[in-house]
């Protein structure tokens, strides 16, 4: 495997954190997904949801040891086949096309992607009033191909659409 940067992991906030040559900081999360607790019928407790963070509030240059440092941690985390992630692309600041893409890129270069099962999902958020207006939300699914639970995280993934549409049509009335 290439170089990458030195990383530490913190097992308060089930994360890592590392620093870049130009002292960019950066922090790869995975939090128990809730949503999936929310939305699922099964209990699937290995799903997490990975957050990407440049906690250095300045422009940067692309830096392809970024890449390798975060697919070691990827590889890491998937040394358990039960483990899974989901990647949400929120689009907060108008950037979400362009980070689906990159994790796209990142995707399609990862060496351990032949152990892997990713599914790719596009959620529409309706609504009609105020500040909520209606958006599309880019997700993505990755699993080991020897997760027991493969079935059950496809299924559900698949059907995240109506899953989500289901939850607000109960909690509505």
């Amino acid at each position: 495997m290439p170089n990458r940067y030195k990383f530490v992991f913190d097992e308060n906030s089930n994360s890592y954190s590392f620093i870049t040559s130009n002292k960019i900081q950066y922090k790869v999360a995975f939090y128990i997904s809730e949503n999936v607790r929310l939305l699922s019928r099964d209990y699937l407790n290995t799903t997490y949801e990975i957050v990407f963070e440049k906690l250095t509030d300045r422009k940067c240059k692309f830096d392809e040891l970024v890449y390798y440092t975060i697919q070691h941690i990827l590889i890491s985390f998937f040394k358990n086949n039960q483990n899974s992630i989901i990647y949400v692309c929120l689009d907060n600041d108008k950037l979400e096309v362009a980070r689906t893409k990159l994790f796209q890129n990142w995707y399609n270069k990862y060496e351990g992607k032949k152990n892997l099962i990713k599914i790719d999902n596009e959620i529409e958020l309706v609504g009609d009033s105020g500040d909520y207006k209606s958006k599309k939300i880019y997700t993505t699914l990755i699993f080991h191909k020897r997760n027991s639970d493969a079935d059950k995280l496809q299924n559900f993934f698949e059907n995240l659409q109506s899953n989500i549409d289901n939850f607000y049509d109960k909690n509505e009335s």
